[in-house]
């Protein structure tokens, strides 16, 4: 592969991760929110960061895992958690494995919020398969997905301020499928390379890029 094309790769991979997490803040759980803000969950800052970026100022967004390198399958709760979720208008979770404690955190605390799942606003998951890529946050179609479906629920919170939440998701939007078109021109030099990979993370943006997977199983 040239060089130009190993440069290829991490720009585009690093484009997504701005797009998707640049925009996010220190995410703390509130005492209150009493000011008429929606309060959200999300299993991660990826998400917390999509729902910031719709909601602005509307939505009052506490992310459980902020660092990159927490391992979302050995999460342990703790009471400053627990707390969050029983307080929350919305609850944003990855689904298909990866944050299953979303899941036990919201049957243990009783609360009464919606929870968007993004595996299945992505309908990427046919069911069945063992060898389901959960990574749904590396697909730009699913995110745009997740985007419609994120304002349609805090419209549906927040009917007063669904046109803030319908302009801010189509600009997010569009900054996805700006990045999907760069993907798209990438493709064209790197189609048909072949790649190996430890772990199924970027395994969608590959695919978008006509890669081929040659890892031993």
């Amino acid at each position: 592969m040239h060089s130009r094309r190993l440069l290829a790769l991490p720009l585009v991979v690093g484009a997504a991760a701005l797009a998707l997490t640049g925009c996010a803040t220190s995410s703390t759980p509130s005492d209150d929110s009493s000011d008429g803000t929606i309060r959200v969950v999300a299993s991660t800052n990826v998400y917390g960061s999509i729902v910031e970026t719709i909601g602005g100022d509307h939505v009052d967004v506490t992310s459980i895992l902020e660092d990159p390198s927490q391992d979302p399958h050995s999460f342990e709760s703790s009471a400053k958690t627990q707390l969050a979720v029983s307080k929350a208008d919305l609850l944003i979770e990855n689904g298909g494995g990866y944050d299953d404690f979303m899941t036990t955190l919201a049957k243990s605390s009783n609360t009464e919020a919606d929870m968007i799942n993004a595996v299945d606003v992505s309908g990427l998951d046919s069911g069945g398969s063992d060898e389901f890529n959960e990574h749904v946050f590396y697909s730009y179609p699913a995110m745009v997905k997740l985007v419609d479906e994120v304002a349609k629920r805090l419209s549906d919170l927040d009917g007063a301020d669904k046109s803030t939440f319908a302009t801010n998701a189509d600009a997010l939007t569009e900054k996805l499928q700006d990045l999907e078109s760069q993907t798209a021109d990438i493709a064209r030099t790197v189609d048909g390379d072949k790649v190996a990979y430890t772990e199924p993370v970027p395994g969608y943006l590959f695919n978008a890029m006509g890669l081929d997977n040659v890892t031993p199983r």
